[in-house]
């Protein structure tokens, strides 16, 4: 339970990885926000295919993200459509039968949900044996940040070379006050500047080796007939051939190789960047 920018969606991703690495549990996430207006039949067919897909690889875990987005409890505000409204009560019951049946079976699967407050849910989904059980979204502490650093990296198929240590480091004196989206953004700036130091590192290695003159250019030039007769026997392009393998052979090596991002990426990702919530805080203090 939490604000959208409170980091609930990366809290629940790691849920789901923390059940796989324990359980080996099959985890899958429904982005709730995608399925938001559509029609009960169309959101059924989304909610009951991906239920069938956990249950038939148990154990389970079935995440839905932004639940309240597709079942919000009556607001008893008169601008809101009544067949929305009867939408969301419907598919409340629904998931509601959905968790009771899936306690009766001989492997339960688990659910877990994120929503703005409780209260933006039906009843009928936090009645004991669905989503009875509450967990608020704490303030980020340092480990709290260094941790969804480290799953907004992993998230985008990076790593982090350095230890945890000095990624609390860095989460502790230059990420104070940020919330979840700004530490998303701190990840794709990071990713970015590491992209660009590999793109740096790897074009003045190809203008290195290009300013090599070839052996056999060097050969003619040089009028040497021992080189000469070694250009005629093909022993030098058996050499070269030598030489290039183990280049070419790095080269696809690094490319198939994780994108490691260094405590000076993230450095560069925060040179200048400013947190929305720092924005929100000096609007409101100018207001005051």
């Amino acid at each position: 339970i939490g604000s959208s920018d409170s980091g609930r969606s990366w809290l629940i991703q790691l849920l789901g990885q923390a059940a796989a690495a324990a359980a080996a549990a099959h985890v899958l996430k429904v982005s709730c926000k995608g399925l938001a207006g559509q029609s009960y039949d169309a959101t059924v067919a989304v909610l009951s295919a991906a239920a069938a897909e956990v249950v038939g690889r148990c154990p389970g875990l079935l995440l839905l993200d932004d639940l309240d987005l597709i079942t919000p409890a009556a607001s008893g505000d008169p601008g809101q459509q009544e067949q929305d409204q009867t939408t969301a009560t419907r598919l409340a019951w629904w998931l509601a039968d959905l968790m009771h049946w899936s306690a009766t079976q001989p492997r339960p699967i688990a659910f877990a949900a994120t929503c703005t407050d409780a209260a933006t849910i039906p009843a009928c989904l936090r009645a004991a044996g669905c989503l009875d059980t509450q967990v608020k979204t704490p303030a980020f502490g340092v480990q709290g940040r260094a941790a969804l650093l480290l799953s907004g990296l992993r998230s985008k198929g990076s790593g982090f070379s350095g230890d945890l240590d000095r990624i609390e480091g860095l989460a502790g004196k230059q990420l104070e006050g940020f919330d979840a989206r700004d530490l998303q953004l701190v990840v794709d700036r990071a990713v970015h500047a590491a992209l660009r130091r590999h793109t740096a590192a790897a074009a003045g290695a190809g203008i290195q080796g290009s300013h090599r003159s070839p052996p056999a250019a060097a050969a003619a030039r040089s009028g040497s007939p021992r080189l000469l007769d070694r250009l005629g026997s093909g022993s030098s392009s058996t050499s070269d051939s030598s030489v290039a393998s183990p280049t070419t052979a790095a080269a696809a090596a690094a490319n198939t190789q994780q994108l490691l991002v260094t405590a000076a990426d993230l450095e560069q990702a925060l040179s200048g960047f400013v947190p929305a919530s720092f924005w929100r805080a000096g609007q409101q203090k100018g207001q005051q």
